[in-house]
């Protein structure tokens, strides 16, 4: 359920902002795991400093563009998302180990998921789910086939950072080995602060196995 703030904020956002309003959604990971991987990721992953909780990624970051009735039409996103929860159970997330994107000077390191069926399933039926919003149902180019969960620990890395955080990874005492059930997923909104700028809030939780409220 989206609060009445927030439909406020988001009907306002292209009149004064200019910004086309964008959504997300994913499954934050438990406490335990937040409080072993703060230190690394408050050295190594610019989203720490942004306030955003590790995470999986079940929908990349997409605008829902400035449509003339724009909370209306935020709504019947959040609808579709929503209409999905009843046909999907609390599952269990292995994270086991690290592994690392390989881009020059802008590397991403990232805990790997033992058995991704569960997120890949979850990830397709969001893609169903919002087809007819988006053509195909993805809105990125990493969404569908190329969709591949992870929880990333380090992000726009340089290559020397690469090898730093790799060789602390592989020597240090930190635990990469996690075991949890997710019962619920995010619903983000990248919307103005006090101080005009952009950042991510949860505007939503949404349990699975759950009827969505009447409209």
């Amino acid at each position: 359920m989206l609060t009445s703030s927030f439909t406020g904020t988001l009907g306002s956002l292209r009149a004064n902002n200019e910004q086309e309003a964008q959504f997300a959604v994913i499954l934050y990971a438990p406490t335990e795991v937040s409080t072993a991987l703060d230190y690394v990721r408050f050295r190594y992953d610019p989203s720490f400093k942004m306030k955003i909780p590790p995470h999986i990624t079940l929908k990349r970051p997409a605008s829902i563009g400035n449509p003339p009735n724009l909370p209306a039409h935020f709504h019947a996103v959040c609808r579709s998302i929503e209409e999905i929860t009843p046909a999907i159970q609390p599952f269990t997330v292995e994270l086991s180990g690290y592994d690392v994107f390989r881009k020059p000077d802008c590397n991403v390191v990232f805990l790997k998921i033992a058995d991704s069926s569960p997120l890949w399933s979850l990830h397709q039926k969001l893609l169903d789910a919002l087809s007819h919003f988006y053509i195909g149902g993805a809105a990125d180019s990493l969404e569908g086939e190329k969709y591949h969960p992870h929880l990333t620990i380090g992000n726009k890395l340089s290559d020397i950072e690469l090898t730093v955080l790799q060789h602390e990874l592989d020597t240090g005492s930190y635990k990469l080995d996690f075991r949890f059930t997710a019962e619920e997923m995010g619903l983000l909104a990248q919307l103005p602060n006090t101080d005009g700028r952009l950042e991510w809030r949860t505007i939503s939780h949404i349990k699975f196995g759950t009827i969505p409220a009447a409209k």
